[in-house]
Parts: C-alpha cells; structure tokens; sequence
C-alpha cells in the first residue's frame, strides 16, 4: 500500500454557498468566543502580576531544617531537598527509593498528514486536490486511525496492553516539613532509571533493550503496535526550591486562591526573587501567546461572517476575488478594532497610562476607516443632474 494517496474533489457552487451560510452562525460564535477569550486572557495576566507583587511584599525566607512555629500561615520562600519511599511498577516489578516513579509507553503508529491546493472554476465551483500522507512514529498517545482517509493498510491498535503512570510516595518529605502532594506532582519526573541488573518480570513477546522494555519481535525493525516501555524518578536528595504556605508541618499552596499565581516549586537552589522573575517571564509570554491566538481566531470569525458576500460574486473567480479582498480588510480592521480594543480596556486595571494611548489609538483607527469607506461611497454616488 502506497505511503501517500491524492485525491482530487471539487465542490459545487451550491455546496459552498451552504458552508458560506453556515458561517453566518458558526462566525459570530467565534467572535463572541474569542473577545471573552482575550478579555480572560487579559484579567488572568493581571491577577498574575498582583499575586508576585503581593509575594514580594511578605514573603519570608524560611529554613526547611527545622519547623519554625513564627511562620505559621506566612508565605514562605523555602530551599530543602526531598525524600519519599520504596515505589514499585506493580506490572513489572521495577522498584526505585524516591519521590516520584514514573512509567512512560510509546506505541509505534500510523500518522497521517495531508496537504491541499485548491483553485476556482468559472461558475463558482471549487476543485482540490489533497494528497494524504502516511509515516510511522513513535506516539505516547494514541493516533485515532479511523479517521484517516486511507484506512486500509494503515490500521492503529485500538487498545494499549500497558499505559504510563505516576506513583508518587505517600509522604514526601521536605527537610523537616512535609510537602503537599498536589505540589510534588507539579515538579518535572524526567531523571531516567537505570534497568540494568534490576529484577524485572518479562512476559512473553517483551525484552530489554536500550534501558527501555520493548514489547514486540524486533527492536531494531520495530512494527505498528510495538511499545517501547522506560521509566524516570524524583529520587531521595533532590534539592527543591518553593514559594509556598507553611500550614503546621506541611508546605502547602496558598488559600488565598490569587495568590496560588505565584505559588511554585522548582528543581534546584533558586532565590525567590529569581522565582518571581521566572513567573513574570513566563506569564508574559503566555500572554502574548494567547493575544496572537485570539486575535487570529477574531479574524477567523469575522472571515466566516462575511464570508457570505465574496460567496455571491464567485460564478466570475475574479470578481469572488476582489470583493473577498474587500471583505478581508474590513475583517482585518474590525479584528484591530474589537481585539485591540478588547485587550486594551482590560489594561485599565495595571497599565491605566497604556490604556488610554491604546483607546486613542483605536478612536484614531476607527475613524480613518469610517473616512475611507465614506469617501469610497461619495465616490461611487452619481451626481444629481
């Protein structure tokens, strides 16, 4: 079975005149979507930034030696290291003394891409042509083969023999505290463990190769549905850094839901102040991030809804064309407008200075697009005789 198969289909006027329709209801959900989305987006950034500044004014350094009875309900900034018990793979019997063991399954599998072209005839018809292509990978998760175009040839297992998972030690201890559980499942399980000369239970059809437990014939000719088995841990001593609240003799997130924004733990000896950078940087980016999502799902929306009238003119693809090109700006400039406008009112609450520039931005925005679209209509009026 070829790896890669094309298919040419073309649609309908009609037919796309249906989907044009469609966008009429499916747009404005996207619209309304998106703007809560970026005014969501806006306020959580902003609780972000309070939490790290409230942080930095009462955060108190705190040694994880000893429990210290003064820093009961404080915010604390803590360095220590961890220490949890003897964890076992009840499937394969591997047992390591940490904090964390983690088993971690790869299944080799089908995965299917495709590409497209599409170009318009004369009537308002549309012809595509897709080619869908097919590569075998390694996947931890599993890759749904029945929506393939191509199914045959190209089947996925539908059931996994074996599936990764945690175990985290009941009580892991943090210096003299104990560190709550929903903070040590917060912390990066990427140290690999050794599975040489441990006393591994095998079934039939698995071996040992690689420090990775291979179910299936042949490693090194690996075949669809084969799994590769490994493992990682936390192990005892590993020095951890925390943000957190001292609640009797467990390091725990804070209650003020807030302030959780800059609640973390991290791998390694970091100042707070490093910690607090981090989270800043971080959420910052994040930001931005969903600034660009959000905006460009507005400007799909808005495609969508208007997507109607470059519809109507498609019979002649020129004619499509150009008025589509129309519908794109007016789009792009209600996107800026909403979006920008969106994003820049939330502002009011840490960047008030901002907002108003922005607002004026906006207002100036708004209007050259109203002057230009009446001078495009003063243009296109006949004069009265």
């Amino acid at each position: 079975m070829a790896d890669s198969v094309t298919v040419t289909t073309t649609r309908s006027w009609g037919q796309r005149l249906k989907s044009a329709l469609a966008g009429l209801i499916l747009g404005p959900l996207l619209i309304i979507g998106s703007l809560w989305g970026l005014s969501y987006n806006e306020s959580h950034s902003a609780d972000v930034i309070a939490s790290v500044a409230e942080w930095r004014k009462v955060v108190i350094e705190s040694p994880s030696t000893l429990i210290s009875p003064e820093h009961e309900g404080k915010f604390i900034h803590m360095v220590g290291t961890l220490s949890g018990d003897i964890l076992l793979d009840d499937t394969f019997q591997v047992s390591v003394t940490g904090v964390v063991l983690s088993r971690n399954v790869l299944m080799y599998q089908w995965k299917e891409s495709s590409s497209s072209t599409s170009h318009e005839n004369m009537g308002g018809s549309e012809t595509t042509t897709t080619t869908y292509s097919y590569k075998k990978e390694w996947s931890e998760k599993q890759i749904d083969s029945s929506d393939f175009h191509e199914q045959v040839g190209h089947m996925n297992s539908s059931s996994w023999k074996y599936v990764s998972e945690q175990k985290q030690a009941p009580r892991v201890s943090y210096g003299a505290y104990v560190l709550d559980s929903s903070l040590v499942s917060s912390l990066p399980v990427d140290t690999p463990l050794s599975l040489q000369g441990k006393n591994i239970v095998l079934w039939t059809g698995e071996s040992l190769a690689w420090q990775e437990i291979y179910v299936g014939k042949n490693p090194a000719s690996p075949e669809v549905g084969d799994m590769r088995i490994s493992f990682a841990y936390i192990p005892d001593g590993t020095t951890v850094s925390a943000l957190a609240e001292k609640r009797w003799d467990t390091i725990v997130p804070p209650g003020n839901p807030k302030l959780r924004y800059a609640s973390r733990v991290v791998i390694w000896t970091v100042t707070a102040e490093a910690m607090f950078d981090s989270i800043l940087t971080e959420n910052s980016w994040m930001t931005w991030l969903f600034r660009v999502v959000g905006l460009l799902v507005l400007f799909i929306g808005w495609n969508m809804f208007f997507a109607i009238i470059p519809m109507l003119g498609k019979f002649i693809p020129l004619l499509g064309t150009i008025i589509g090109f129309g519908t794109w700006l007016i789009a792009f400039i209600l996107t800026l407008i909403l979006g920008g406008g969106t994003i820049i009112i939330a502002w009011f609450a840490v960047r008030p200075v901002y907002s108003l520039i922005g607002l004026t931005l906006i207002a100036l925005i708004s209007y050259s697009a109203w002057r230009f679209f009446k001078k495009d209509e003063t243009t296109l009026t006949p004069p009265t005789l």
